[in-house]
């Protein structure tokens, strides 16, 4: 296939995305994508799950999303096609809502997508759209206790838990008890108004994506509380 002005169209492929890579082993200077917002991915799971299962040998090795938004996936398949730090890098952009960027509990896909994304330094700031801010999502940059209780109370990184459950939780419900045995680290990409500043790009040299230093993340931690009772 040719475009109007002769040149090669080969890269064009057809084919789903995300259950037939028709690029695999390549890497790319720039990639842009605008996945579907909060369509499922069920007629690929069976391709996309034997993938994950391969770990850090298929695209989707950190972790899988939930079946009904798709989305962390396609940019999975674009950072598996990044070039190394020796090779130039790479720039990713992608077009998503703010869902992804931190739903999920603890330990689940999401969660551990955005995990390997913040780790592995393959995150810059997202950039809202020029929407009012009661329209911008509110980022849950949370964690969530899966111990098989009911209740958790999400704590900020920064605050004594101790002062936090005495604070905000007995006031409320003054038999309460909590513990932090079972603390888990969630991560969640903010998403503010404030990232409507816009600035000019870095260079490609500057911000190759690859392993560098680790990510400097906010989270916070959870802590699970019971009533001493039932009755």
């Amino acid at each position: 296939m040719k475009s109007a002005d002769g040149r090669d169209a080969e890269n064009v492929v057809f084919g789903s995305t995300l259950s037939n890579d028709r690029h695999a082993g390549a890497g790319f200077d720039y990639m842009i994508a605008n996945p579907p917002y909060g369509k499922d991915w069920k007629r690929d799971q069976d391709a996309v799950r034997d993938e994950h299962d391969r770990g850090a040998a298929g695209r989707f090795g950190p972790g899988l999303p939930r079946i009904s938004d798709g989305q962390l996936l396609f940019l999975l398949h674009m950072l598996a096609h990044v070039r190394s730090r020796a090779e130039g890098g790479s720039r990713v952009a992608i077009i998503m809502n703010g869902s992804p960027l931190f739903i999920g509990d603890a330990g689940s896909g999401g969660s551990e997508i955005r995990r390997w994304i913040l780790e592995h330094d393959r995150f810059s700031p997202p950039c809202a759209s020029a929407t009012p801010s009661r329209n911008l999502p509110r980022p849950g940059r949370s964690s969530r206790a899966r111990p098989g209780a009911a209740r958790h109370e999400n704590v900020p990184m920064r605050e004594d838990v101790e002062s936090f459950f005495e604070r905000e939780v007995k006031p409320l419900v003054p038999d309460a008890w909590g513990s932090t045995a079972v603390n888990v680290n969630a991560r969640g990409l903010p998403l503010r108004p404030s990232a409507l500043t816009s600035a000019p790009p870095e260079s490609c040299s500057s911000c190759a994506i690859g392993p560098s230093s680790p990510a400097r993340s906010p989270c916070a931690r959870a802590v699970p509380r019971w009533p001493r009772s039932c009755s």
